[in-house]
């Protein structure tokens, strides 16, 4: 976690106290601890975002004795409790009620349901997704984008950066529109990594995803 956080925080030109193996080998969550201290000084006023994807992962490691529970949760509820210089989002697909043991560490987060996109939205996220975006869609391709996705917020933003990459590597005259045969260049085997998600007409479509975050 702190080389992620280093290396993260290097990227935005903010150079943070080193901590290595050495450090950590004796009495490591209490230099963890004190390392946080010195990040919270680096940060200068700043916030932290720490971001840890399906959560529910640690309580596997926990569960096989790798790590002391109470030890690594009740960091965790320190960190929400009283850094205020960071702020935690936990994601998984499973929910908070499947893990009543952690209740009390986990009693001050918000859960926020993260479920499929609008129709509108989904069309927004690949027609606009920033300022200015430079490349056009043909309606058939954004109808197509929505019946392969569904919605989906991984899919829609996997299969639109497909697309773009797809338009990279036409012809300048043909990079600047989108249309329904390159949304289904971009999900043709096997270059597409889209393609191991997306369902066509030779796969069977998928239901039921989703996933919660807590903050």
């Amino acid at each position: 976690m702190a080389r992620s956080i280093t290396r993260s925080a290097r990227q935005r030109d903010l150079i943070l106290p080193s901590l290595t193996r050495e450090n950590l080998a004796d009495d490591p969550f209490s230099h963890f601890e004190e390392w946080l201290d010195e990040v919270e000084q680096a940060l200068d006023g700043n916030l932290a975002l720490l971001m840890l994807d399906e959560f529910e992962v640690l309580a596997d490691a926990l569960d096989k004795g790798r790590f002391d529970e109470v030890t690594v949760m009740g960091m965790v509820r320190h960190l929400i409790q009283h850094r205020s210089r960071f702020k935690l989002l936990l994601s998984g697909s499973h929910t908070l009620d499947e893990f009543q043991r952690w209740a009390g560490y986990l009693i001050n987060v918000q859960v926020v349901h993260i479920s499929y996109l609008s129709p509108a939205e989904t069309r927004q996220l690949a027609a606009q997704p920033v300022g200015d975006f430079a490349l056009r869609y043909e309606t058939a391709a954004l109808d197509r984008v929505l019946a392969l996705t569904r919605g989906h917020p991984f899919l829609a933003q996997l299969l639109c950066a497909e697309i773009v990459a797809l338009k990279n590597e036409q012809p300048p005259e043909q990079r600047r529109l989108a249309q329904a045969a390159d949304v289904e260049t971009a999900v043709s085997p096997p270059s597409s990594t889209a393609a191991s998600f997306l369902p066509t007409s030779n796969k069977t479509r998928w239901t039921g995803l989703g996933g919660k975050c807590c903050a």
